[in-house]
């Protein structure tokens, strides 16, 4: 986890510190004394956020594979079975 991460992720994603710095309720001035690139260290809501991303994009990969398309089908396959059986009865 890095500083040049965090500050690559924000750019990616069209945020730029002025717009965090309010979101984080925090002095711009403050949020550019702690996002130096030469501070050692990152603060906990930096860890905090670069987690959060990583997890984020995990469950968005896990949506693309195998194992989940399987289960979507199986429920597709439920409901068509359960309407089915409303027709039925």
């Amino acid at each position: 986890m890095s500083i040049k991460r965090y500050k690559m992720l924000l750019k990616l994603h069209g945020i730029l510190g002025k717009d965090m710095a309010e979101r984080l309720n925090l002095l711009y001035t403050s949020y550019r004394s702690v996002t130096r690139n030469k501070r050692k260290g990152l603060p906990k809501w930096m860890r905090a956020f670069l987690i959060g991303y990583d997890m984020g994009r995990t469950v968005h990969l896990d949506k693309h594979t195998t194992k989940y398309k399987r289960l979507q089908k199986l429920k597709r396959e439920s409901k068509l079975k359960k309407k089915q059986d409303e027709k039925k009865s």
